[in-house]
């Protein structure tokens, strides 16, 4: 009896044994598999995810812009615009549409203005504006123009385009290829084509020259 026990156990062992050569493979192919498959050498290729591309990265938009400060003696000015949009090159650059400021006075008065666009350097503190340009200084004078440039330092005014000035002080018009404003305010100049009419004595506001 002892003998046949002892012939069963070791069948029944060489079985186990053929049974756990096979096991011991089958785990290793699973362990090395699941490592590969953590390298993604078995994933399948992921489709490529679109990016939004932002071309000027760095460049600025926004609504109701306001630029505001101070010039020569401080006087004050403001410009405030529907929209802003720094310029994509020069960062100093403010690109402006639809556009009204003012401009403090020595003599404690404001000129407005208006327009369709500008563009605010705030590097040299210039404004360059563009259609429909309109200066209005109560009970003085109104220009009217398609362009003009103003140094916001000393609020000297320069058109770039023919000009119609209705000079309110007196009541007339005055109309010249070229109107500049210097002196602070103070002191008007008309060049190129000049034409005036006026219903009273003509103005000492400025000079007229040819």
């Amino acid at each position: 009896m002892s003998s046949r026990i002892s012939v069963a156990r070791l069948q029944r062992r060489a079985k186990l044994a053929r049974i756990g050569v096979f096991v011991v493979p089958v785990l290793a192919s699973m362990v090395f598999g699941a490592y590969l498959n953590a390298l993604g050498v078995f994933r399948s290729a992921a489709a490529p995810v679109a990016q939004n591309v932002v071309k000027t990265p760095n460049q600025i938009s926004t609504e109701n812009t306001r630029v505001a400060g101070s010039g020569e003696n401080q006087q004050r000015f403001e410009v405030v615009a529907g929209s802003g949009l720094q310029d994509k090159d020069q960062e100093t650059l403010v690109h402006l549409k639809t556009v009204s400021g003012m401009f403090q006075r020595p003599e404690g008065g404001q000129l407005s203005v208006n327009a369709n666009r500008a563009r605010f350097d705030g590097e040299t503190r210039s404004l360059e504006l563009e259609g429909n340009v309109v200066f209005d200084e109560a009970g003085r004078f109104r220009a009217a123009m398609d362009g003009a440039s103003v140094d916001t330092n000393n609020q000297t005014l320069v058109s770039k385009s023919p000009v119609l000035v209705t000079v309110t002080v007196v009541g007339g018009t005055i109309t010249a290829d070229k109107f500049m404003v210097m002196g602070k305010g103070q002191r008007m100049l008309f060049q190129g084509s000049v034409k005036a009419s006026f219903v009273g004595e003509a103005p000492t506001i400025g000079v007229v020259e040819p």
